[in-house]
């Protein structure tokens, strides 16, 4: 059953906001300089500024959520046990302007390992968010961000019981 997949979890190289804050001082720098080279160091026009930092997200790889992942979470059902593989960048650096990207399944065992043979559907989604924000500040991943919002927004709403239990049969 663990090719069947039920939660994917995106892992990005930095949060939206330091991946902002990146763009900011790259173009912050770039208008700097073309400013510099300005006899009378007039500031940019709108349109200019704008064309700029559109060249910059796309140096960049483009926007955040779809371009600075490095990695998925994908969670499976296995008898009683939700578990978790890790599917990871093939890249020895993680910068801003990663341009071709690979993932690979790098745990081929469950790196989850949450068993639940009796909990409500309550306790098994307040037991699998508190694994997965403690995974996320884990010493290897702690310069990541795990992006749990559509699982946090989501998984109450999901019978997790009806779910291992349909699986089991």
């Amino acid at each position: 059953m663990r090719d069947q997949y039920i939660f994917d979890i995106p892992i990005y190289r930095k949060t939206k906001d330091d991946f902002n804050n990146e763009i900011k001082t790259s173009l912050g720098s770039r208008v700097g300089w073309i400013i510099s080279h300005d006899l009378d160091r007039r500031p940019l026009k709108n349109e200019t500024y704008d064309r700029l930092k559109d060249s910059v997200i796309r140096e960049s790889g483009g926007p955040w959520q779809f371009n600075q992942i490095i990695g998925w979470l994908r969670l499976f059902v296995e008898g009683n046990t939700i578990g978790g593989h890790f599917w990871w960048i093939d890249a020895k650096r993680l910068n801003r302007k990663i341009r071709y990207k690979r993932l690979y399944l790098t745990t081929p065992s469950d790196v989850l390992q949450a068993w639940f043979p009796k909990e409500s559907s309550t306790e098994i989604f307040d037991k699998l968010l508190n694994d997965l924000t403690t995974m996320a500040k884990e010493p290897k991943y702690k310069k990541h961000y795990f992006d749990l919002d559509v699982f946090r927004r989501i998984g109450p709403f999901i019978d997790w019981r009806d779910l291992i239990n349909s699986v089991i049969e």
